[in-house]
């Protein structure tokens, strides 16, 4: 193996990704949108700087988590097939921790999270998306979660309840 392969494979990230979605550009560069779960997402490619470059290996799996085997694609990229709707405006970047909160906020294991941080004497009761987003508010002291911005101490107490959620779904998944 080679010196700039291993030092690829020593700080290579993993996480499994859906295809969401792709569209051509009129400069002819491809977008292609994956979903990825909130449990899923390293924290280095949540941190990551807009515009950071990466190296990207794919690999499908089935149903049963095993690899796919494909034929290899031979020749250049052909163009996209016609699209009946127009593609979904997508922001370049990693997603703000704002953009992240209302994501968790909809899943209900982020309730079952939320209402295991909340004190008693809060009186918040979690069981919908509205009441997550209203724990959420609470649990961070800040009137909107867009007052989550990195660099912001509301921003790093966004970041340490996500990465706890993490870990806790990980833990109760387990």
């Amino acid at each position: 193996m080679t010196a700039e392969a291993t030092i690829a494979r020593a700080n290579a990230v993993n996480f499994e990704a859906k295809k969401d979605g792709c569209t051509q550009r009129q400069s002819g560069d491809w977008v292609i949108r994956l979903t990825v779960q909130a449990a899923d997402l390293p924290q280095s490619v949540m941190r990551a700087a807009p515009g950071t470059r990466y190296v990207v290996a794919l690999v499908q799996v089935d149903d049963n988590e095993q690899p796919v085997r494909i034929a290899r694609d031979t020749e250049a990229a052909s163009p996209a097939p016609r699209q009946d709707s127009p593609p979904v405006p997508h922001s370049a970047g990693a997603p703000t921790y704002a953009q992240r909160l209302g994501i968790a906020c909809g899943k209900p294991a982020f309730w079952k999270f939320l209402k295991s941080r909340l004190p008693q004497s809060a009186c918040i009761q979690v069981t919908n998306e509205d009441e997550a987003a209203v724990a959420v508010r609470f649990l961070l002291n800040v009137k909107s979660r867009t007052e989550t911005a990195v660099g912001t101490e509301a921003g790093e107490r966004a970041r340490k309840m996500l990465g706890d959620f993490d870990n806790w779904y990980r833990g109760e998944a387990a």
